[in-house]
């Protein structure tokens, strides 16, 4: 008689089923490793070109940002769960993650810029035609 059914919040949660898997809190760290794993193996093949030093400071600043933002998230995410460090020991791996994603993002663009640019270098012979029935076995 004009009473609504009560439905308890633990009630609405047994019943609602988790968007990917459930696994809200560590998706987050799931899809840093992805990209800082992809961002590493992104330097190192950059590393293998080496014959320029402005190309080896920026290859290796993107080999080695995505460790460190790795590092300095286990190190946050640790905490979060025991509490022992410092505040001071916070903040600094919250600088640290900051400035190597900006580290980052520069090396990269700069990457990208540098390889633009030394398309300028090209020597004559990379417009040569191939003729490629020379290597091609054919009957």
């Amino acid at each position: 008689m004009g009473l609504e059914p009560i439905i308890s919040p633990a009630a609405v949660r047994a019943r609602r089923v988790p968007s990917l898997g459930g696994y809200a809190e560590t998706r987050g760290g799931i899809i840093l490793l992805i990209g800082c794993m992809s961002g590493t193996l992104f330097g190192a093949i950059h590393c293998l070109g080496w014959n320029d030093p402005l190309w080896l400071e920026f290859s290796l600043a993107v080999l080695f940002a995505p460790v460190s933002i790795l590092l300095s998230y286990t190190y946050e995410s640790l905490d979060s769960h025991l509490g022992c460090l410092p505040s001071i020991i916070k903040i600094f791996f919250r600088i640290t993650m900051a400035v190597s994603c900006a580290m980052y993002i520069i090396a990269r663009i700069g990457l990208i810029a540098y390889m633009l640019a030394s398309l300028q270098w090209l020597s004559p012979g990379v417009y040569d035609t191939v003729a490629w029935t020379k290597f091609i076995p054919h009957y």
